[in-house]
């Protein structure tokens, strides 16, 4: 998974596949672009959650890197960053 969006931020999809945070595309990392945000639903999976999703205080908004496949924060909303494991590692 893949921290898309941060606290107080606003998160919607674009038709032509773009990730909008605070109403700006974005330019994802290739594995995320193009994406096809309604497939879960689409093959009788979850329903995507209502967008733009405005992330809470202290919780962060995740995607998945095979994002057509992915159960993500798109399903299941943000997460508390409580429940995040794991550290950054820079390149």
């Amino acid at each position: 998974m893949r921290v898309i969006g941060f606290p107080g931020e606003e998160i919607a999809f674009s038709g032509d596949g773009n990730v909008l945070v605070n109403g700006v595309a974005t330019k994802p990392p290739a594995t995320l672009n193009q994406l096809h945000f309604q497939s879960h639903s689409q093959k009788g999976g979850p329903p995507m959650l209502p967008h733009p999703f405005k992330i809470p205080t202290d919780s962060y908004y995740l995607l998945g890197d095979n994002a057509t496949n992915s159960n993500d924060s798109r399903y299941w909303g943000a997460v508390p960053r409580a429940d995040i494991k794991g550290k950054v590692i820079k390149p």
